[in-house]
This record gives structure tokens, sequence and C-alpha cells, in this order.
């Protein structure tokens, strides 16, 4: 599961990989990932990243998915 923040709104998540996101047209281009919070909020501002996408780390493993 994922969200999306306008960067200087995202929040410290500490179960959450961040992606710090930059738009260029309408394209959605990555420019950094790291730990949630304040290192994605300034990483996010140096490279001109508009949006900050969380993705929540599950608390278990899921094991492998198989057809039902």
């Amino acid at each position: 599961m994922y969200s999306v923040y306008a960067a200087e709104e995202a929040p410290d998540y500490p179960a959450a990989i961040a992606i710090a996101v930059r738009m260029e047209g309408t394209r959605r281009i990555p420019v950094w990932t790291g730990p949630a919070g304040a290192k994605a909020r300034s990483a996010a501002m140096a490279t001109g990243a508009q949006e900050i996408h969380l993705r929540i780390l599950p608390d278990a493993e899921s094991g492998t998915l198989a057809p039902m």
C-alpha cells in the first residue's frame, strides 16, 4: 500500500519507505528513495521533488502468491 503527499506535508512514518518524486509535464520521475520523515522532506526539497510517495511496509511477510 502507498500514499502520496505534497513534499512539505509528508508525515514521519517509521514503517514506510519514501520515494521523492519530481513532476515533469505529466510524468512522475522518482529522484530519491530512503526513510520517511525529515530526511525524505529534505531530499525532496534538494532535488526539486513536489511529491513524496510513502510505501507502507507490511508487519509480516505475506509469503508467495499462489492461485486459489
